[in-house]
């Protein structure tokens, strides 16, 4: 029972700290609203607890596949084509140096600027769909970008 009560209370404050549950309050407000995507705001809740957490659905080896197509940014996420692709949370993107020179500019920089320098070309990523519109990724290129199983920004590896 306590187990559950801390899964419960950890879960409620991780969307508490990222707006979530403030964005669900005005969901609920607005059921006009257009979903983000396409996915329902639930779906997104879900996506984002399961890429924060490393949580698959599956076996993530088993299930991991490739993502080929042109990387574009909206100024709040990146994209290969149409489908959103997570590299996890901006903090940890923006404070953290890049385990590969993935732009291929000669420097290792933060994760972040590593992405944006490949932002119009075509890349290929292994990960995992969290969701039809919802990608989480592993690999860059080819080149490692995380583990599978629970992120090190979550504590993991």
């Amino acid at each position: 029972m306590n187990k559950d009560l801390f899964v419960t209370m950890s879960i409620l404050a991780l969307l508490l700290s990222t707006g979530i549950a403030s964005a669900g309050l005005i969901q609920h407000q607005q059921p006009e609203a257009t979903p983000m995507n396409g996915e329902p705001l639930w779906q997104r809740i879900r996506n984002q607890i399961n890429d924060m957490l490393g949580i698959c659905d599956g076996d993530c080896q088993a299930e991991l596949v490739e993502l080929t197509g042109t990387l574009s940014f909206d100024g709040v996420y990146y994209h290969v084509d149409t489908v959103e692709v997570h590299f996890g949370p901006v903090w940890y993107m923006t404070s953290t140096q890049a385990p590969e020179d993935y732009d291929k500019d000669g420097t290792l920089e933060l994760i972040n600027d590593e992405i944006q320098g490949l932002i119009g070309s075509t890349i290929t990523l292994d990960g995992y769909y969290q969701s039809e519109q919802w990608f989480s990724v592993f690999s860059i290129n080819t080149l490692f970008y995380r583990e599978i199983g629970r992120p090190i920004w979550s504590g993991g590896n």
